[in-house]
């Protein structure tokens, strides 16, 4: 049932699914009896690992950054490659979109209030939410409305998609953008050390929600408050925002580093 859950996961981040068709027998579970519920528990503790550790860590983003920095631009297409992969990698990791709002969503969702830049959005279930736009961001922005001839900052009718096919300017799917993401990450596996095998197969198997997992967690680990975490993510429980959260565990881990294996003959 977890790969199952895990594939169909995939399949709505991918646009192939507008829904989850397992989150109905997830509501059947929880109404079942509590002694069957404590073995349920352990089901769910393990599928919400799952989700948190769906995440780039900073070598890993790096070498992501590393890999759009390497892409050919003594062509035009080149170009428009790069400068799209390049806002579409600032976007996830400082606003932690969903790829279907990438593909639905206009340049006018980018909106100044009183001298601040937001990005309303509306979400899952047609949740209306607005996030907020940091200067990077909005530099990143500017910079790719320039590439693309547009003005430097979008007006309310300005209806040109937020990532742009280079062929004829029509929004990405979040099919495609998948696709893009997936040749990236894979140019990024390829950068990393040999003695990081296990987050070279991590990138290999990244798909674009990853990118949202990982802007949530940067979120976090740069110590913005969680309550605005949970803003920014437009999560309705908090018990989701703190999933993110690997500051206890890695302080765990690494008092753990103070046990050392002795071992006769050792040097």
């Amino acid at each position: 049932m977890a790969a199952i859950n895990s594939l169909m996961r995939y399949l709505v981040d991918a646009g192939y699914l507008l829904g989850n068709p397992l989150g109905l027998i997830r509501q059947r579970r929880r109404k079942m009896s509590a002694e069957a519920s404590g073995a349920l528990r352990a089901v769910v503790s393990t599928d919400e690992v799952d989700k948190i550790e769906r995440f780039l860590d900073q070598q890993m983003w790096d070498a992501v950054t590393s890999a759009i920095e390497a892409m050919p631009r003594d062509a035009e297409r080149g170009r428009d490659e790069y400068e799209r992969a390049r806002f579409l990698a600032a976007t996830l990791y400082m606003l932690a979109p969903r790829a279907g709002e990438l593909e639905t969503h206009r340049m006018n969702s980018f909106r100044e209030e009183r001298g601040l830049w937001w990005w309303h959005v509306v979400g899952k279930g047609g949740k209306k939410a607005k996030v907020p736009v940091a200067d990077d961001m909005l530099q990143a922005l500017i910079r790719y409305r320039k590439y693309l001839g547009l003005s430097a900052v979008p007006r309310r009718d300005d209806t040109t998609p937020i990532l742009v096919s280079v062929k004829d300017g029509s929004p990405i799917t979040a099919r495609r953008l998948n696709q893009i993401l997936k040749k990236i990450f894979s140019a990024a596996a390829d950068l990393l050390p040999p003695d990081a095998e296990h987050k070279k197969e991590k990138l290999r198997a990244a798909s674009a929600h990853w990118g949202r997992h990982t802007g949530i967690t940067a979120k976090l680990d740069s110590g913005i408050d969680e309550r605005f975490v949970q803003k920014d993510a437009r999560h309705t429980d908090a018990r989701t925002t703190q999933r993110y959260i690997h500051e206890e565990e890695e302080r765990w881990h690494d008092e753990a580093q103070k046990q050392r294996l002795p071992w006769v003959g050792q040097k």
